[in-house]
């Protein structure tokens, strides 16, 4: 996982082997419109449904991986009524920060042709925080997010938090900043106290020894029990894998995909 997904300067620094691509990564993107490619999984052949889900892969993954790791088996076998679209999102659309535009014109046309009724946003590592800054943008749209031991950003500011004595303690000077990752928790505060409705339902999944335990801590302690489920193990599809089907079985799924 990549620590901070939009410091260009910084990774190519770092890797200056890797420069050239991400100049063309950056250039590629921002110059053209590159169709992000999608997946759609429909429950019902003929009729669509009312809930729809849209994955979100980690770094390094793919739309594919909601298939080839069974996430996709575990919720057929539990039968739960509702279609998904998996999003090809990888890494070059955070490096050049045109996510929330892709969702825009590649995505969300296809879910208002569908007209889903409600829209669940899955997303692993890098997903879930991309999950995170579209449901931010546009959570009008978005009825709840399934986090998959997402990125919640590097240690400054969870040592921010932790000082203020946890998330919902915490009150930052600054509400509306250009930092990423301030904004994103600042977000996630503000679903956690939501008593109305007005925010999307949050849901953590995550392993027990995932190397961002400490921030999914955080963030665990400001929901309520039953929208966290932890599993055995650390910041791989094995892990998440046991925690999405503990998930499953274990939340009410009538009630959190709204579900007749």
């Amino acid at each position: 996982m990549i620590r901070n997904p939009f410091r260009l300067r910084q990774r190519m620094q770092v890797l200056p082997g890797m420069a050239p691509l991400l100049l063309f990564i950056f250039f590629s993107t921002g110059c053209f419109h590159i169709t992000l490619e999608s997946k759609e999984y429909r429950f019902d052949p003929v009729e669509r449904q009312k809930t729809l889900a849209i994955f979100l892969p980690g770094r390094g993954g793919s739309m594919m991986d909601l298939e080839q790791e069974q996430i996709l088996d575990i919720i057929r076998k539990r039968r739960i009524p509702v279609d998904i679209i998996s999003v090809d999102a990888g890494l070059r659309v955070y490096i050049a920060r045109t996510l929330l535009r892709h969702m825009e014109t590649d995505v969300m046309p296809m879910v208002r042709e569908g007209q889903y009724r409600n829209i669940w946003l899955i997303g692993n590592s890098m997903g879930g925080l991309g999950s995170l800054l579209y449901a931010r943008e546009y959570e009008r749209n978005i009825k709840g997010i399934i986090l998959l031991a997402p990125f919640l950003g590097d240690q400054p500011i969870i040592e921010e938090i932790k000082g203020a004595g946890g998330l919902l303690k915490w009150s930052p000077k600054d509400t509306l900043s250009e930092n990423y990752q301030r904004d994103i928790w600042i977000y996630l505060k503000a679903c956690a106290q939501d008593r109305a409705g007005v925010y999307p339902h949050i849901f953590l999944l995550a392993g027990k020894d995932d190397r961002f335990h400490e921030s999914h801590q955080l963030l665990a302690a400001a929901l309520k029990d039953k929208h966290v489920f932890w599993a055995e193990g650390g910041h791989d599809w094995n892990a998440w894998r046991s925690a999405f089907s503990n998930f499953v079985e274990q939340a009410p799924i009538d009630i959190v995909f709204a579900i007749p």
